[in-house]
């Protein structure tokens, strides 16, 4: 998970990298309100697909459903 909003010069080229070398699953853009909360639902889905939860890409997105900026 990269948030590209928080990356620094130092690290930015490095992350970027990092998260190119990964399997390509969901992408989108979080809006500025809530957005605190929408980090904590993210970790959430995240813990879900990691214990083995298969979530749909479009699953995914539903469950963050008012915090994608469209």
């Amino acid at each position: 998970m990269v948030y590209f909003t928080e990356l620094q010069d130092h690290n930015k080229e490095a992350e970027i990298n990092h998260a190119l070398a990964g399997e390509h699953y969901f992408d989108g853009f979080l809006k500025n309100t809530h957005k605190e909360q929408a980090k904590e639902l993210i970790d959430r889905l995240l813990e879900r697909l990691n214990s083995g939860e298969v979530l749909t890409p479009a699953e995914f997105a539903r469950e963050l459903g008012v915090h994608l900026d469209a």
